[in-house]
């Protein structure tokens, strides 16, 4: 999948300013707002905006925008998740419901109760709430356990399994009631049990048939380390951290260049496919875990991530999906560049 790094000369070190920098340039070169509605065009060539096919994108490009948010409290930001919100539901409508894939319901239930975590506003909780319990309600094998992908219910799959957890796990932060943190734990118990390996491994899917498929992928690592990482929070325990250290040393060990060090999860030419974005998922979730533990060793191995970003942006500040190459002027989707901004948001310079 990956291609040979072209490693470049240090320019500087990575630093606070840079973590601004970033946001800026971004929305320079992607953010659009119409009479308060809020959108990131395709990519900065054509500026294309969005469709219906890029449901589960848009949503993690607001939660990128909420990484902002949660680093800088500007009030500005804040707005930026209210726009884009519009924006989501100026392309998808309010009711997601006919939409089949069951973690493109658990990305935007995620980024709605995040955005009720930042406002206040109720409503947001509400939206979040009701578009878990139905994802759940359709998705959930109340008999043998995990979810599935689709409603089609042929595989049930991590990136439904981790999303879930930490959906409900958000919930339960926010008031919604001890059912949250049940449901939580089972969907990380399951994915633990089905899908984990004690190297931390998490594989892709089982299908219905029984047959487990796929490895290793940032985000499915990503999302498994947050919901074990907010699972020790909201019971008090340490129960979680062996998964989440295991799966977080497994991504760093095993999925990044020849270095054992940049991610490079990422097919040339392809800053539209889904996994041009998969490393801001991971970035936000190992980021957290690791600040909040304080784990140095998963810090500094982020830390050269992030030097290697700054180290590879072009001249509009951009750094495109893979980060151990130069990035290009045009065409970078915003899709790709957001890993870059959502990991330098979450992951601290070093002091």
């Amino acid at each position: 999948m990956n291609t040979p790094d072209t490693v470049l000369t240090q320019t500087k070190p990575y630093r606070s300013s840079d973590q601004d920098t970033a946001i800026e340039s971004f929305l320079k070169a992607f953010y659009t707002n119409q009479d308060g509605v809020g959108n990131f065009v395709i990519d900065n060539e054509s500026r294309k905006y969005p469709g219906p096919l890029d449901f589960w994108r848009m949503a993690e490009e607001i939660e990128m925008a909420e990484d902002i948010y949660d680093r800088t409290h500007d009030d500005s930001h804040k707005q930026l998740v209210i726009d884009l919100l519009k924006g989501f539901t100026k392309v998808h409508g309010p009711d997601w419901s006919e939409n089949i894939y069951n973690d493109d319901l658990m990305w935007i239930t995620m980024a709605t109760v995040r955005a009720y975590q930042i406002t206040q506003n109720k409503q947001y909780f509400t939206q979040a709430k009701a578009c878990f319990d139905l994802t759940w309600e359709r998705a959930y094998d109340s008999v043998n356990g995990g979810l599935w992908w689709t409603t089609d219910n042929t595989s049930k799959n991590a990136c439904i399994s981790g999303p879930a957890a930490v959906a409900a796990l958000l919930l339960f932060q926010s008031g919604a009631g001890e059912e949250y943190l049940d449901k939580a734990k089972a969907a990380f118990d399951w994915e633990r049990t089905t899908l984990y390996e004690p190297n931390g491994l998490i594989h892709d899917n089982i299908s219905a048939e029984g047959v487990v498929h796929g490895g290793v992928t940032s985000y499915n690592q990503g999302t498994f380390i947050g919901a074990a990482h907010l699972l020790n929070k909201l019971t008090g325990t340490q129960d979680y951290e062996p998964y989440a250290l295991a799966a977080a040393r497994h991504t760093r060990d095993h999925y990044t260049d020849q270095h054992a060090v940049i991610m490079n999860e990422y097919e040339a030419g392809k800053g539209e496919s889904d996994n041009a974005g998969f490393k801001g998922i991971f970035a936000r979730w190992c980021g957290l875990w690791a600040r909040e533990t304080g784990n140095t060793e998963i810090l500094s191995w982020l830390n050269e991530n992030a030097q290697t970003v700054i180290d590879h942006q072009n001249t509009q500040g951009l750094t495109w999906g893979h980060w151990g190459a130069p990035t290009p002027e045009k065409p970078v989707t915003a899709w790709e560049c957001s890993c870059a901004v959502s990991l330098l948001q979450n992951v601290p310079p070093p002091k």
